[in-house]
């Protein structure tokens, strides 16, 4: 009887150290343990398509709230980041934000070039603080006080595609033409979009 209690308390305690040896786990183990690193959601165009925009609506004839220039570098901009654009004519901070359409001219060097010419096209670049941001980005427009859109570029696209910003703050990234039909002068916006901000800017259009 003795001899049969002694083997049972001698597997009882083979049990017990067994089981501690399996809850204690070595440092060895935990040194070697992966590092899990959360990863950031890859934002793609048709994401950033996805967004409403958020241009406000007024009646005709409102004052247009254009959005103030300031000075980055050594260009005269519109935006209040990441990403900057210039536009021609509009290039002196004194002043509110005019873009003045030129009239087609069939003589032009470019009207050949134009998919129609009445969408006048005014020549802008766009570019980044590469400190802040690092990535695509998304431009679309339309009349503020009216119901006209905004085009991009030579073959009139809905929507302006601005590749992966990547290089110095100061470097212009992508050059463009922004078109509007010289029927509809007014106020417009443009909203900016990127992976991980919004931006609005607010413009008159007048003809030459």
């Amino acid at each position: 009887m003795k001899k049969r209690i002694t083997l049972l308390c001698l597997f009882a305690l083979i049990f017990l150290l067994i089981l501690s040896g399996c809850q204690q786990i070595p440092d060895y183990a935990l040194d070697n343990a992966p590092t899990l690193t959360p990863t950031k959601p890859v934002i793609t165009l048709q994401k950033l398509r996805e967004r409403p925009l958020q241009l406000p609506t007024l009646p005709r004839g409102a004052d247009c709230p254009t959005t103030s220039v300031h000075r980055f570098g050594q260009r005269i901009v519109m935006g209040s980041g990441p990403i900057y654009v210039v536009i021609e004519t509009i290039q002196t901070a004194a002043q509110p934000a005019i873009l003045q359409l030129r009239r087609f001219d069939p003589h032009d060097a470019n009207a050949s070039a134009l998919k129609d010419p009445e969408w006048r096209p005014a020549k802008a670049l766009w570019f980044a603080d590469t400190s802040k941001y690092q990535g695509i980005g998304l431009v679309r427009g339309r009349q503020l006080d009216g119901s006209a859109v905004v085009l991009f570029d030579y073959d009139l696209s809905k929507d302006l595609e601005l590749p992966e910003f990547t290089h110095t703050p100061e470097e212009i990234n992508r050059p463009s033409y922004i078109r509007i039909n010289q029927q509809s002068p007014g106020c417009y916006g443009l909203q900016i979009d990127g992976s991980n901000f919004t931006d609005v800017i607010i413009f008159q259009v007048k003809n030459v």
